[in-house]
């Protein structure tokens, strides 16, 4: 559904903020959702390898492995990175989540997207009033950054930890023990013989 735009002062303004807000949103659960894979993926990389290394790389635990590998990848994928992203975030629920983390918004941006939809030729909202609460959400917005400081902390630590996980991965294979890098080896170059 494609949201009309009101001509009441400010309303382009007030959905570009929300716009914003939806994108750093989208951005947070993108980089959660990239932590979470790196960090289950390499999990299961190395029970993986040493389940290799115990069984003496048997063909047939191989192939199963780097088989659940994959289903497993393609699985975290799907549930924490695609699923996320592909869901539709309304204006009204990006407001709503921006006024939850941002008490000093008293409600205004709900309030200003409402009577910025309502406003038109028979609209029962005056223009003044409708002018003024926008102008009101507008400002409180533009106090607290355009909400851009609410997301701030989760961005940082998902980054930390999706940076730690690949920081514990290239440790792992290039300085770890070697059935890591023998195991990684048959893991991940499918084209390989099992046998070899």
């Amino acid at each position: 559904m494609q949201r009309r735009t009101s001509d009441a002062p400010g309303h382009a303004e007030l959905l570009d903020i929300i716009k914003q807000v939806r994108q750093r949103w989208r951005l947070k659960l993108a980089l959660r959702g990239l932590a979470v894979i790196a960090a289950f993926s390499l999990l299961t990389f190395l029970i993986s390898v040493f389940l290799l290394d115990r069984t003496e790389f048997s063909p047939g635990l191989v192939l199963g492995l780097r088989i659940a590998t994959v289903a497993i990848f393609l699985g975290l994928t799907v549930w924490f990175l695609v699923m996320p992203q592909w869901k539709r975030i309304s204006d009204e629920r990006v407001a709503l989540y921006l006024e939850e983390r941002e008490p000093s918004l008293h409600a205004s941006l709900l309030s200003a997207l409402a009577v910025g939809n309502a406003v038109g030729e028979d609209s029962a909202i005056s223009s003044g009033l409708a002018r003024k609460t926008i102008e009101t959400a507008v400002e409180r917005c533009r106090a607290v950054d355009n909400g851009r400081r609410i997301e701030k902390q989760s961005l940082q630590r998902s980054s930390g930890v999706l940076a730690g996980v690949v920081i514990a991965g290239l440790l792992l294979f290039f300085g770890g023990p070697s059935f890591v890098r023998n195991g990684a080896e048959t893991m991940l170059l499918p084209l390989s013989r099992a046998e070899a």
